[in-house]
């Protein structure tokens, strides 16, 4: 139903009527089959403005609450890898992985099957949240956030030691090693994996239901032309 435009001079109804766009100014101009007076068909000023409003508002908050979760997913896979840290790295600082999902203690073999399944659901989660996006943009954003986070104690004492050399004085900070960032780099890679998972899941669901909802459009119009078919 067409929105309602009354004429200011004799209140007749031309919502019904097309407006023609002025080939001056290019406004769209109603003439009354009335009283022969020519209006503009606009909308109400006070109407776009509160809907440009509550526009902006919503998108604000969506890009606020957007930013959020990709903080909460960083602190989250950065969780993830000091969890594996604990669990795949022995005290030597090897790396044992397939030992982990079989090994007899239920506290280890629970834990790495954990990781896995809360980062499938992590991925499936982050993609979901980015999906008017291509999927190396939530991979990138998600991959920079945790290594931002992963890094930060080794990018704080070094800042600490450059500040203490400058100002000239001593400083006891608890330097990470390289070798640590790299198992925390190895750990994080590993990690990606299920994540990517994840990904392929949203992706094969996605695809699916568009499938579905085609072949559903494709039956009602089938039966449309059955009906048409009956009909004459």
């Amino acid at each position: 139903m067409p929105k309602s435009h009354i004429c200011p001079t004799c209140l007749v109804e031309l919502a019904r009527i097309r407006a023609v766009p002025d080939p001056h100014y290019g406004l769209p101009v109603v003439v009354c089959p009335g009283c022969n007076a020519a209006c503009v068909r606009t909308k109400h000023p006070d109407r776009e403005f509160w809907r440009q409003y509550l526009r902006t508002n919503i998108a604000i908050r969506l890009v606020i609450g957007k930013f959020a979760m990709t903080l909460i997913m960083g602190l989250i896979l950065w969780g993830f890898v000091v969890w594996a840290e604990d669990i795949f790295v022995d005290f030597r600082g090897n790396l044992h992985l397939v030992e982990s999902f079989t090994a007899l203690d239920i506290n280890t073999a629970l834990g790495s099957w954990g990781i896995v399944l809360f980062s499938f659901i992590m991925g499936y989660s982050i993609r979901i949240m980015y999906a008017h996006h291509r999927f190396w943009v939530p991979l990138v954003i998600l991959v920079s956030v945790g290594a931002f986070f992963g890094t930060i104690d080794y990018s704080t004492s070094k800042l600490v030691e450059l500040i203490a050399l400058v100002g000239n004085f001593e400083t006891t900070t608890d330097n990470i090693t390289v070798n640590a960032l790299l198992i925390r780099g190895k750990l994080l890679m590993l990690i990606l994996i299920p994540i990517l998972l994840g990904f392929l899941a949203v992706r094969v669901l996605s695809g699916s239901m568009r499938k579905s909802q085609s072949n559903k459009f494709r039956r009602v119009l089938k039966k449309q032309r059955k009906r048409r078919a009956y009909e004459k």
